[in-house]
């Protein structure tokens, strides 16, 4: 025999043998696997779950599976209810690895979903139910859990002393003898100050320090402009205008500090080219970033909101013979603010109003109507910023719809309804603010304080 023949058989022979081999691993390693869930499911049958999860737990080392998992998921809940198990890391731990591995599979959320909501971990769940929404998975245990946490809303230890605004994503809130603004994420922006004017959709306010110095300031806390110190109050900035009172009279300033416009009684912010003045107390104009009037009508009121805006949402409620009226925004461009226009919207008044909180606040979540009171009624119902009805009139308090949801008031306490008029976030208020887009509100208790609350689970805009 010659050594070619000899090279052949002892190649035939190595893979004969390393086949047997990875067939008898093979056979071993299934053999273990087996065993292993066996000897699990003997321990659980006597109730030892942690051995019965360190059994399953080796199994695992030789086989991945979800199914397996699940089940140790589901023991660990059992050692818990029986108390042989105390804390719940390592359980927590699995949850979060199986719904990596199985990131395409229902099943690993659900289980997620439904640990987290039996003990009330609402931010775990949240972090659960959005990864879900992430990865295009929805199921329906997933979508009835969605639903319980939806109204669910955890309440802040702060407290704040005197009523606050929303605007352009900022509360502004006047606590003892200074005011200071807070963030979408409750993070202090301007603290100590003897005065801070609404937010521009920049971030830019004006502000009027303890030493009496007023300037325009970002909101990083860079300071970008001074401006006379004898401004004791600002409506804010916005289309090139800052609105400011020194002493009894307001006027309008250019961004560079000089005054361009007469003096009011009073000067609202603009927006949208429009702001809203008093030449005389209990007469109102609506002007233009020239300071014309865009209509002829002296108004009797003319509705603000907590930005001191009359333009919000390009609508501007105003009053004229006892009734508040719709009017329309036309023709607004951040080049020509001046050319704005206004129409007067037929078929719609009421005796009582709510500014809508603007799309740049809202963040185009939810819908924008207005709170209106019905002069036949006097209760309050919802209408869109064309005047039609989209409530009918039933509270006794209301307030615009702001990202979602609009406050609505009855036997004395504030809750929050959603578009087809159901109370579903019970807060039993004495008074309210409205939502930012980041799930947090504003609320006054019978304590006389307001602090906030934070939404667990807040559906993005899309």
């Amino acid at each position: 025999m010659n050594n070619k023949n000899i090279i052949c058989i002892v190649l035939v022979i190595g893979i004969v043998l390393a086949w047997y081999s990875g067939i008898n691993n093979a056979v071993s390693e299934s053999g273990n696997y087996k065993n292993y869930v066996r000897l699990a499911e003997d321990y659980a049958e006597e109730q030892l779950y942690e051995k019965a999860i360190n059994e399953y737990k080796s199994a695992l080392t030789f086989k991945e599976a979800m199914d397996i998992r699940l089940r140790i998921i589901e023991l660990y809940r059992a050692g818990f209810e029986t108390g042989e198990i105390t804390t719940d890391g390592n359980l927590v731990a699995m949850i979060l690895e199986t719904m990596s591995i199985y990131r395409d599979k229902s099943e690993a959320y659900e289980a997620a979903c439904d640990y987290f909501y039996s003990v009330m971990d609402y931010d775990e769940l949240t972090n659960a139910i959005r990864l879900s929404e992430k990865n295009n998975i929805s199921s329906k245990k997933i979508d009835e859990i969605r639903g319980k946490v939806r109204y669910l809303y955890e309440r802040a230890f702060s407290t704040f002393s005197e009523p606050v605004n929303l605007t352009n994503g900022y509360y502004l809130i006047k606590d003892k003898d200074s005011e200071y603004s807070l963030n979408l994420e409750y993070d202090v922006h301007a603290q100590e100050k003897l005065f801070v004017a609404p937010y521009s959709t920049d971030g830019m306010t004006v502000v009027k320090a303890l030493d009496n110095k007023v300037y325009i300031v970002s909101n990083d806390g860079t300071r970008q402009k001074y401006l006379d110190e004898n401004i004791i109050l600002s409506s804010g900035m916005a289309d090139g205008r800052i609105a400011c009172k020194t002493g009894e009279t307001w006027a309008y300033y250019n961004y560079q500090g000089e005054k361009v416009s007469e003096d009011y009684v009073y000067a609202g912010r603009f927006l949208y080219g429009v702001a809203a003045v008093q030449k005389e107390a209990g007469k109102w104009q609506l002007i233009n970033t020239e300071f014309q009037p865009l209509t002829d009508a002296v108004y009797e009121d003319v509705k603000l909101n907590s930005a001191e805006e009359c333009a919000s949402s390009l609508v501007v409620l105003a009053k004229a013979n006892g009734k508040y009226n719709l009017l329309t925004i036309d023709g607004y461009s951040a080049d020509a603010p001046e050319k704005v226009s206004l129409e007067a919207v037929d078929g719609f008044s009421c005796v009582d109003c709510d500014l809508p909180i603007d799309p740049t606040v809202n963040m185009n979540k939810g819908e924008v109507w207005f709170a209106f009171k019905d002069e036949a009624t006097q209760k309050w119902g919802y209408a869109d910023c064309s005047g039609k009805i989209m409530i009918e009139p039933k509270f006794a308090e209301a307030k615009s719809f702001s990202n979602g949801y609009a406050a609505v008031k009855d036997n004395e306490v504030w809750n929050y309804a959603d578009t087809l008029g159901n109370v579903v976030i019970e807060t039993k208020a004495t008074n309210v603010g409205y939502f930012n887009p980041n799930g947090y509100c504003m609320l006054q208790f019978d304590n006389g304080y307001w602090t906030y609350i934070r939404m667990y689970f807040w559906e993005m805009a899309s």
